[in-house]
């Protein structure tokens, strides 16, 4: 996530220039899942085969275990490698009439700058699911104009969220679940969440 004084450069070269700044999304991309976990199956299979030839006998749990230990590095590292060079192709363009999210290039959703927007920013800690740790907070934006939203977001540790200034902090609502919201007597919270996921 770029800093307040990053995006405000870079809408004011975008307004000088008139240039288009293009942001991709989504880098964990359903093909490249795919291809990982189909990679460290073929990995764990191969590097089975491998170690119990050169392990021979009686080393069938060591050969399993060594196979599933290199299966797991080799896939990681080609993670990062596919990261780098497959994109999903669908990113988040902005220039001085419009934002608009692509798919290649066709336009999934529009958010004009000549009419009024709705700016909704949230914020809400993970609870250990997935791939992303848990106490990171999921932080987003969306832009909201007549019945469509376009919403964009990132992963943020802790430590990272805690160098943005308190002001900054404050913009996005912390959203709670229902259960919680009830005790704490904050509706708000809730109800937001509720309208986010339903406009997802």
């Amino acid at each position: 996530m770029p800093t307040r004084i990053e995006a405000l450069h870079a809408l004011e070269t975008i307004m000088d220039n008139d240039q288009t700044l293009e942001f991709p999304v989504d880098p964990e991309h359903t093909g490249l899942r795919l291809a990982i976990i189909l990679s460290f199956f073929g990995l764990a299979v191969v590097g089975f085969v491998i170690f119990s030839l050169v392990f021979s006998g009686d080393w069938a749990i060591l050969n399993i275990i060594l196979a599933i230990v290199l299966a797991y590095v080799t896939a990681m590292l080609i993670e990062r490698l596919l990261k780098e060079r497959w994109r999903s192709g669908r990113a988040v363009n902005l220039d001085p009439q419009s934002v608009k999210l692509v798919q290649k290039d066709a336009v999934e959703t529009q958010i004009n700058a000549s009419g009024p927007i709705d700016v909704l920013t949230w914020r809400f800690e993970v609870k250990g699911r997935g791939r992303v740790p848990k106490g990171w907070w999921v932080v987003a934006c969306g832009l909201a104009q007549d019945d469509r939203l376009l919403a964009v977001y990132t992963f943020m540790s802790p430590k990272r969220l805690e160098t943005l200034s308190q002001a900054t902090r404050e913009r996005f609502k912390v959203l709670t679940s229902d259960k919680k919201a009830r005790k704490t007597g904050d509706p708000l919270g809730a109800d937001l969440r509720l309208a986010g996921e339903q406009r997802r």
